[in-house]
């Protein structure tokens, strides 16, 4: 890296790091299809090396060990606790060019504006929480939510044709297929999303379609002081979820008539 800046060349230098002594608390891994801590089996980090990084923070990172992929993108892997990580100042950042855009909450009444393939994030209702499926080697779920930033005289013009979002989570198959990706008790439940991936709209269902990837993680409304940008939607949510039972019902019956479920 110094080498190309020695050169004089004009690079745009990507990292991709796969930090596995990291803990970042409880989440759900979509790679794995379990609970747990992020810390990968195997690796136990001193106390001291045990950080929670944070989104538009600079740090010094040493001990990282490069690995032999063939991309544009240059990956490099931490080494349990020889690997350092060292939040810098602020003071010693003033000197980088701005390079972060803090997260928003997404709405489900703005999510045109969303490019395909982009990264959003958004609190939710869950409307129905779908079966558990096998195709190839991997597990698929579908869950469906709504969020009711559509509503008043603006649901009456659009009805509920925009007022779904489908995502589908997908797992590898693993010694217990007993595990769903996301848990049928969460039926009802508001839920922060982080980094689901816009899909093509379902013309035929007029549903918004998302993925949940590896990178993705969702939150319960307990644990919000993990994703704060969405603490405001999901509490907007949440009021809105307590007046419009009659609303959720219909949605429901919607999502069961889409997927050929009898709602008797």
């Amino acid at each position: 890296m110094q080498q190309c800046v020695d050169n004089g060349k004009d690079v745009n230098l990507q990292f991709a790091i796969k930090a596995k002594t990291i803990s970042s608390g409880l989440k759900y891994s979509l790679a794995t299809g379990n609970w747990g801590q992020a810390n990968a089996p195997g690796t136990r980090a001193g106390v001291s090396q045990v950080v929670d990084l944070a989104e538009g923070r600079v740090y010094c990172i040493g001990g990282l060990m490069p690995l032999n992929l063939h991309s544009n993108i240059i990956y490099l892997q931490t080494r349990g606790s020889a690997t350092t990580w060292q939040s810098l100042t602020l003071s010693a950042t003033e000197s980088f060019e701005p390079f972060f855009t803090p997260r928003k909450a997404g709405f489900l009444s703005s999510l045109g504006e969303v490019p395909l393939t982009s990264e959003f994030d958004m609190a939710a209702v869950i409307v129905y929480v779908g079966e558990v499926y096998v195709t190839g080697q991997r597990k698929k779920q579908w869950i469906f939510l709504t969020d009711g930033s559509i509503s008043g005289s603006e649901l009456q013009v659009e009805g509920l044709s925009n007022c779904l979002l489908a995502v589908c989570f997908c797992s590898s198959i693993t010694e217990n297929d007993s595990i769903s990706p996301f848990s049928h008790n969460l039926a009802g439940s508001i839920v922060g999303f982080c980094n689901l991936v816009k899909r093509a709209r379902d013309q035929v269902n007029h549903l918004w379609v998302a993925e949940a990837t590896e990178n993705s993680t969702y939150f319960l409304s307990t644990d919000f002081h993990r994703c704060t940008h969405l603490k405001e939607a999901a509490n907007s949510a949440c009021k809105w979820a307590a007046i419009s039972s009659a609303t959720i019902q219909k949605l429901r019956e919607r999502v069961l008539c889409i997927i050929g479920v009898n709602s008797g």
